[in-house]
């Protein structure tokens, strides 16, 4: 997939409401920014261009391929997911039962295989972004506890309220000594951190548009 083909697939097939809280979302934490035209008059086609050059520009910085960011983009996210996701209870010794497999690793496990394709669609990306969002919502939901079941509908997730607690993530830097740092350093526009969420904003914004 290259980033035309996201951005016409997301940003183009946008109901007006969705489009107006993707546009809002980037402009507000500045992911995006326009020099010449006032933000409350940039429509759909002005918007798609410029998120176009950025990813554009995000390559040619990054020297990374938008594909390859997707790699990245569905490597981070199963990061934060995946400490999230209840194990499968271990199989008692003598007992030939299998094991009664939690709700919400039956769906992990089954859209992680998406890690492996090659040629990643939208459609793919699209349906990747939606469950482990969903599965990390019911986790925050949960006093950020491992889930066993979660609520799949596109109706629980909430962009500004993901956005903000994926913000919040933190990841070691140095194990011994237990030392941190957010996840998602977003102070360079053309970074790593700041495209995965760009991504993942235009995603979650199209989910939630198709499900009106």
């Amino acid at each position: 997939m290259v980033y035309k083909e996201f951005v016409e697939n997301t940003i183009c097939r946008m109901d007006p409401s969705s489009f107006e809280k993707v546009k809002e979302i980037l402009l507000k934490e500045k992911f995006i920014e326009f020099s010449i035209i006032k933000p409350n008059e940039a429509g759909m086609e002005a918007v798609a261009e410029k998120i176009a050059d950025y990813f554009e520009t995000f390559e040619i910085k990054a020297n990374r391929p938008f594909n390859k960011q997707l790699e990245v983009y569905m490597n981070e996210i199963d990061a934060i997911v995946a400490p999230r996701i209840a194990k499968t209870p271990q199989q008692k010794k003598g007992d030939n039962t299998p094991p009664d497999v939690p709700r919400a690793r039956k769906y992990y496990e089954k859209y992680l295989t998406y890690k492996t394709i090659k040629e990643l669609t939208v459609r793919q990306l699209l349906d990747y972004t939606r469950i482990m969002m969903s599965l990390y919502t019911a986790s925050v939901n949960h006093d950020n506890k491992p889930v066993e079941n979660f609520e799949y509908s596109a109706e629980c997730l909430d962009a500004n309220q993901l956005l903000e607690n994926l913000k919040k993530e933190e990841t070691l830097i140095v194990a011994i000594l237990q030392n941190k740092r957010k996840r998602f350093e977003l102070k360079e526009k053309y970074a790593n951190d700041t495209c995965i969420l760009v991504i993942l904003i235009i995603a979650l914004c199209m989910v939630i548009n198709e499900q009106k």
